[in-house]
């Protein structure tokens, strides 16, 4: 699978992700809550 568009709803930045070989890490500094956080990833 291939990730066509990433966010994190809520906020307009976009965050960066790394692909390692067992696991996908995201990378969002700018989000500051102590709430769960949703991270949206439009697979193709």
């Amino acid at each position: 699978m291939t990730i066509q568009k990433s966010s994190v709803l809520g906020y307009k930045e976009r965050p960066e992700y790394t692909r390692e070989a067992d696991r996908m890490v995201i990378h969002a500094p700018f989000v500051k809550s102590d709430m769960p956080v949703v991270y949206r990833m439009r697979l193709k």
